[in-house]
Formats: C-alpha cells, sequence, structure tokens
C-alpha cells in the first residue's frame, strides 16, 4: 500500500467541499439527514480512534507476532548450511509491527471518509439538481429580457 499525498488531498478537499455545499444549500428534511449523517460519521471516527489508542499494543503485539511467524515458516527452498544465516532484527520486526498498526488504522480513517462522501454525494443530489435548473431558468431569463436595441444584440464578428 503506497501513500499517494495528492489523491489524499483531493479526496480530503472533495468531503470539505460537499460539507460546505450541504451546510450552505440545504433545509429542512434534506439537512436534517446530513446533520445526522455528519452526527454517526463523527462518532464513529471518534470510537475508531479510541480503540485504536486503548489497543495499540495489543494490536502491536498481535502484529509482531504474525511477522515472526511469517519469517520462520518453513519454506520448500533449500539452504545450504554455510548461507542459512539468521537474520532475526528484533528492532526491525518491531518498526514494522508498528507501521502496519498504524497503517491499518489509517486504512480504517480512509474507509470511514470515504464512505461519508458516498453518503453526502447521494444526499446533496437532488440540490445539485435544482441548483443547475434554477441556473439554466436564471440564463433564459437573461437572454429573453436583453432590452438592448436589435443591431447591438447580434453577436459581432471579428474578422481574423
Amino acid at each position: 500500500m503506497s501513500f499517494e499525498p495528492s489523491k489524499e488531498l483531493k479526496q480530503v478537499f472533495h468531503l470539505a467541499s460537499l460539507r460546505s455545499f450541504a451546510r450552505q444549500n440545504l433545509k429542512g428534511d434534506e439537512w436534517q439527514a446530513v446533520s445526522t449523517l455528519m452526527d454517526r460519521m463523527k462518532r464513529e471516527r471518534a470510537a475508531e480512534e479510541k480503540d485504536y489508542r486503548a489497543n495499540y499494543d495489543t494490536r502491536v503485539e498481535t502484529a509482531r507476532r504474525a511477522l515472526i511467524d511469517k519469517a520462520g515458516a518453513k519454506s520448500n527452498e533449500f539452504k545450504p548450511p554455510q548461507f542459512g544465516v539468521d537474520r532475526f532484527d528484533e528492532n526491525a520486526i518491531e518498526r514494522q509491527a508498528h507501521r502496519m498498526v498504524h497503517a491499518e488504522h489509517s486504512a480504517r480513517m480512509a474507509g470511514l471518509d470515504q464512505l461519508e462522501t458516498s453518503e453526502l454525494e447521494r444526499l446533496t443530489q437532488p440540490a445539485h439538481k435544482r441548483m443547475a435548473e434554477q441556473q439554466d431558468v436564471r440564463v433564459q431569463f437573461q437572454r429573453s429580457s436583453d432590452r438592448r436595441v436589435l443591431p447591438s444584440r447580434r453577436r459581432q464578428r471579428t474578422m481574423s
């Protein structure tokens, strides 16, 4: 799993812009549904963060044991005794276990963000359609109520 800052930044900005759009443009039942969703996701994030902090040492120990078991598993490769050097490094395994636990936590938090983003997109879609229709009506009205005299209303051709 690689870290892509630009992709993560786009996702965070998209979520923030959806939240802002919902706060500014939704009213009544639509806002109530969005507000309920945002509160639920906030509680889920807090519960995940609390669980991560409370069980961090246990998770690291489990990951460390999994790494040791994986490294100690028998393989079908033949290694002559003169090349069979033990490469067990306790500190490296400990660091890798910490990285694995942090990556799992980050993936869970990103999953919650993705879930909230998809739900917000679904809930704000009717408002986006309404605003597009209002904008279309506004443009049509401006076009029909143009009060300029006839020759100046025509588009001027440019010689190029």
